[in-house]
């Protein structure tokens, strides 16, 4: 039968710590409905925030978030970090920030404070968007609004075409190598 009630379709279970092998007579239900299907050996989930909701992925991505806010902290570009703290408590904001750390180009390329300052002040995208400090150097998030910049800004999504001159704001980056 390819209609697996969740986990069992891979043989795993939620242990206290970890997951472990359960044997096929076990039967692993989360609600009524089936989160994951298995077609030959290919698994398809079909309700993410089900599992992520009753097999800890919560607590993962609340984990992420931490360590994310904690590397923001490191270069203190904010004036008060309590702010994404906060906001790290609502998971759609966690999980935004749980991906910021892996994929940042401001981490990766230890780009310091006073850059990211400044650009925030000259970009284009990023005018008006946020507000700083009385000495002007860090900023200050205030609104859900500027939380949502910082996070694209933390993501490098603010861009300008060599081409053209014009600023961009983009979403996907795909990385062109350079020989």
């Amino acid at each position: 039968m390819f209609l697996i009630y969740c986990l069992v379709c891979i043989g795993l279970k939620k242990s206290a710590e970890r997951f472990e092998k359960i044997s096929s007579d076990d039967i692993l239900r989360l609600n009524g409905d089936f989160q994951l299907i298995r077609v030959g050996d290919e698994i398809f989930v079909t309700d993410v925030k089900a599992l992520e909701r009753n097999l800890g992925f919560n607590e993962l991505i609340f984990r992420e978030a931490s360590t994310t806010i904690e590397s923001i902290d490191s270069l203190e570009p904010l004036e008060d970090i309590q702010v994404l703290k906060d906001s790290a408590e609502e998971v759609s904001f966690a999980r935004k920030l749980s991906k910021v750390k892996k994929t940042s180009p401001i981490f990766a390329n230890n780009i310091p404070k006073e850059v990211i300052v400044e650009f925030t002040k000259t970009n284009p995208g990023l005018k008006g968007a946020f507000k700083y400090s009385d000495d002007g150097l860090a900023i200050r998030l205030d609104t859900k609004k500027s939380k949502e910049a910082f996070i694209k800004l933390l993501n490098g999504s603010f861009l300008r075409s060599e081409l053209t001159n014009e600023y961009y704001e983009a979403r996907a980056k795909d990385n062109i190598p350079h020989s």
